[in-house]
């Protein structure tokens, strides 16, 4: 599916962030948590190429990156 979304001309950014931030919640879920955080760091690179860092769809990336970085023991940077 990311591939596809990748090569649809032009990108739909919405649909490659949601896969990422999908991808990321099943390394979550199955506690691979160095994977999980990778793709949701992924999501939020293309939401910041695409929106002001202060829209509301980039709440929901920023929350499963913390709650990752929280699991890893990242507390500095899961704020």
């Amino acid at each position: 599916a990311l591939k596809i979304a990748q090569n649809i001309d032009p990108p739909i950014y919405r649909d490659q962030v949601q896969i990422y931030d999908c991808l990321g919640s099943i390394y979550y879920s199955i506690e691979y948590l160095p994977e999980a955080l990778f793709h949701h760091q992924q999501a939020l690179d293309i939401h910041n190429a695409h929106v002001r860092i202060d829209h509301a769809d980039i709440a929901r990336t920023y929350s499963n990156i913390g709650q990752v970085q929280w699991l890893l023991r990242e507390f500095q940077d899961a704020r």
